[in-house]
């Protein structure tokens, strides 16, 4: 297996595209999970750092994250290749989508 290969370092005011765990740089991370907006947990490895569930104190801390394929589940359905979206409150249906990230279509 080769080893990934990482992007540029970006300034903390520009929020990564996609959702998932990124490098962090100090005082945040070393890794942290970018979702819903905002940056998650600051953990010692991805996993942790995509499992976390209470908000990072360091919004604006310089990222990065890999620049080729993984072989990894994606970050934002955890390989379920789903997203469930909560319930419509007038009908009670669950809002499940198909993962934007798995397929772009």
């Amino acid at each position: 297996m080769q080893p990934l290969q990482a992007t540029p370092w970006f300034d903390g005011h520009d929020p990564p595209a996609r959702e998932g765990p990124y490098q962090r740089r100090y005082p945040a991370g070393p890794y942290s999970c970018w979702a819903q907006g905002r940056w998650y947990g600051d953990a010692a490895t991805p996993q942790a750092a995509a499992a976390a569930r209470s908000a990072s104190r360091w919004q604006h801390a310089a990222w990065r994250g890999v620049s080729t394929p993984s072989d990894a589940p994606c970050a934002a359905c955890r390989g379920s290749k789903l997203i469930d979206l909560g319930f419509d409150a007038e009908t009670g249906d669950d809002l499940i989508a198909a993962c934007a990230d798995c397929d772009p279509e």
